[in-house]
């Protein structure tokens, strides 16, 4: 067994796979090659495909009930061709054929042929590239602090990315105040400002809150917001 590429590009992508003999036969001799290919779903991730273009007429192929495929070749013959073609898949996964002689029964079974047959090579790989890129996972972002907050003291608010970001994650925290509370006035006047921090790779980040007036006893709702 050969086979041209032993790599292929998922949605499309096809090798040739060939099964040769030494030599042609002659007369009444027969030789049945059976194979059966596992490691991915037919119809789902490869298809393998016999076409009449590509072999000889005395050459045939027989599907089994096992999954496994046979190869038939008469009077003529001497080398059979089969296309493995790579299908399109919604998996992200790459997949390696592994192209086996036999399939549950003798790799080959030879008739009229003085000698009988030796197999020089009874198995082969062809490995399939996925094409798909992995949907891409949104962090949630989500912040925690410590209240209330003292004069002159700082209060820490822990923003968590969930999952860790794998590109950097830019995060603008507001510090919105109670409308009805006295901290809005404090607010209002430049005690706090919005904080900016980026994250990459790392679920969680500090933020340091200062206040420079009377102890702050009231409510600090705080949003989230990413860019």
């Amino acid at each position: 067994m050969g086979v041209e590429d032993d790599s292929v590009e998922e949605d499309g992508g096809s090798t040739r796979m060939r099964i040769e003999l030494s030599r042609e036969l002659t007369g009444k001799e027969r030789i049945d090659v059976n194979y059966k290919i596992s490691g991915a779903k037919a119809g789902v991730h490869y298809r393998d495909r016999f076409l009449r273009r590509d072999n000889d007429t005395s050459i045939t192929r027989l599907k089994r009930n096992d999954g496994s495929r046979r190869v038939r070749f008469t009077a003529g013959a001497q080398m059979a061709t089969i296309r493995l073609v790579a299908l399109n898949n919604n998996d992200q996964t790459n997949r390696v054929l592994n192209v086996n002689l036999g399939g549950g029964h003798q790799p080959v079974l030879a008739r009229h042929v003085t000698g009988g047959v030796n197999v020089a090579q009874s198995e082969l790989t062809v490995s399939i590239t996925d094409d798909d890129k992995p949907q891409q996972v949104l962090p949630e972002v989500t912040i925690a602090g410590r209240l209330p907050l003292s004069e002159g003291k700082p209060a820490r608010f822990l923003v968590t990315a969930t999952p860790s970001p794998a590109l950097p994650l830019n995060v603008l925290v507001h510090f919105v105040p109670d409308e009805t509370s006295a901290s809005a006035s404090m607010i209002a006047g430049s005690r706090f400002r919005p904080a900016g921090l980026s994250m990459s790779a790392s679920p969680q980040s500090t933020i340091r809150l200062m206040s420079r007036t009377a102890p702050l006893r009231h409510r600090c709702p705080c949003e989230t917001a990413t860019k």
